[in-house]
């Protein structure tokens, strides 16, 4: 005797029938979002790759207005200093007439410094009024870059364009006194025998946290819970764990600063050492400390002035207008005076020209105030003091003006460059690079039509096929019956 299952075809048809039609639905859905990709199961090592192209192409497109828009900003100042030049050149017009004595009267020339003195105004005036949104970009406080010299205590400065109240207009020295360093907060633990002692059972809380013993836990046992609940209570634990000799425990904050604090409530002073008069303690709690620094900006003239730097947090310096300096956890330890911190250079604009870290550039756009412009000439001449009141005194401020011509000009030539073959090109190239990693990923993630439409088609026709196979299956079972009725 044998037994024939006769749903076996039917079974086998509509299993064929249920994998072309999950088949045919992701065609579908393929074909319906225009992606191979739709979800990681699809393919996950392409789905990283895609990801990690896409953040690259929008961090690139970024890059690309950053170019653009340092291109904006370079054309503004630019055009700026060509209404300055077009000033001087008027100024030396005046200096040159001033310098005929012969013809020209006492009145006519100082007529002349009258017009001379409302240039050197206009100047400043544009020169302090020319922005780029609200950022000031030619007296010489517009992107102020400040570098450490001494990476060993100082780890980054940033200066935001004024100190004591005054815009920096000029390049300066940094020097630091630390009059206060920075300090963890720190609790002294007791002093067991060794690290295998049996610490008994009890409780005690650090910063809230509840720590609970029992009487099989060791010292070390303890101490290893107390590290677990870092993370929780913002407290480290210092010790020397080594069999044979006493451990004694230390309470640390991870970090510096005043802020940071340790408060411990042992009421059965199981963790705390005793006070220096030998008494048990139950609650200690303590605080870090701020390092504070007085900061002095030399400049070359000899002036300097002098800030005391004593709003910040931990190993961070600042003052009241957002000015900082970042010390190391060694600069911030211990006390000096005299340090040679870093260097101070105005106008220094800072361009994120790429989508990665360190894709930047520093560009000096300059101080053109009219107190900065042909100094270095006949002493310390400048703008503001040349006289046109003498033709011995116009004959010194042509030199001053030529000077002030040459200055503005050069800036000029160097913005001219700086747009036309660093920002424009690295435009360009940025452009290309982004529209080939879109291709890059869309070859990835985006489905092939053309091969997705075929397997439609397919799926169509093996979907149509199983559902007559199926048919076909389902009627299996009758005609078996039927056969053998007809066999008794």
């Amino acid at each position: 005797m044998f037994r024939i299952n006769a749903n076996i075809p039917s079974l086998i048809a509509q299993r064929e029938l249920n994998t072309n039609s999950n088949l045919f639905a992701k065609t579908v859905q393929r074909l319906s979002t225009g992606l191979r990709i739709v979800d990681p199961g699809d393919d996950p090592s392409g789905l990283i790759s895609s990801e990690t192209f896409r953040s690259s192409i929008s961090s690139t497109s970024q890059a690309t207005q950053n170019c653009q828009e340092a291109v904006n900003l370079v054309k503004t100042a630019e055009g700026a200093l060509d209404e300055v030049s077009r000033l001087l050149r008027d100024a030396r017009t005046l200096a040159v007439a001033s310098s005929n004595g012969a013809t020209l009267s006492s009145e006519q020339r100082a007529a002349n410094q009258a017009q001379l003195n409302s240039i050197n105004e206009s100047i400043t005036r544009i020169s302090k009024n020319t922005q780029y949104g609200k950022s000031n970009l030619l007296d010489g406080s517009a992107g102020v870059y400040a570098g450490s010299t001494a990476l060993n205590t100082v780890e980054k400065i940033h200066l935001n364009g004024s100190f004591s109240g005054n815009p920096i207009t000029n390049s300066a020295n940094i020097t630091l006194d630390l009059t206060q360093r920075a300090k963890r907060a720190i609790v002294e633990g007791k002093t067991f025998p060794g690290p295998e002692v049996l610490f008994g059972a009890g409780s005690f809380s650090i910063n809230g946290y509840i720590i609970s013993t029992s009487e099989t836990d060791t010292v070390r046992d303890v101490v290893k819970r107390i590290e677990q609940a870092g993370n929780s209570t913002g407290v480290q634990v210092q010790y020397q764990m080594v069999e044979g000799q006493s451990t004694t425990v230390t309470f640390v904050t991870a970090t510096y600063g005043a802020d940071q604090k340790i408060e411990i409530i042992d009421k059965a002073s199981m963790i705390l050492a005793d006070d220096d008069g030998g008494n048990p303690q139950t609650n200690v709690s303590a605080n870090g400390q701020n390092a504070v620094a007085n900061v002095t900006l030399e400049y070359a003239s000899g002036k300097s002035e002098t800030v005391t730097f004593d709003r910040g947090s931990g190993t961070l310096l600042k003052d009241n207008l957002g000015n900082s300096i970042q010390l190391t956890s060694r600069g911030a330890s211990e006390l000096f005076t005299g340090l040679g911190a870093g260097k101070v250079n105005p106008g220094v604009a800072r361009f994120q020209i790429g989508p990665n870290s360190g894709h930047m550039l520093n560009f000096n756009l300059g101080n053109f105030v009219a107190s900065q412009l042909g100094d270095g000439v006949a002493g310390n001449l400048n703008m503001t003091n040349a006289s046109l009141l003498t033709p011995d005194d116009a004959q010194t401020a042509i030199n001053v003006i030529d000077r002030a011509i040459q200055q503005v000009s050069v800036a000029r030539g160097n913005y001219g460059n700086f747009q036309r073959n660093v920002l424009e090109t690295n435009l360009r190239s940025l452009e290309v690079s982004k529209l080939n990693m879109v291709t890059s990923e869309s070859t990835i993630r985006d489905c092939d039509m053309a091969i997705e439409m075929s397997e439609l088609s397919r799926s169509q026709i093996l979907q149509n096929a199983g559902i007559a196979v199926l048919g076909q299956a389902n009627s299996a079972p009758g005609n078996i019956i039927s056969l053998l009725n007809g066999a008794r």
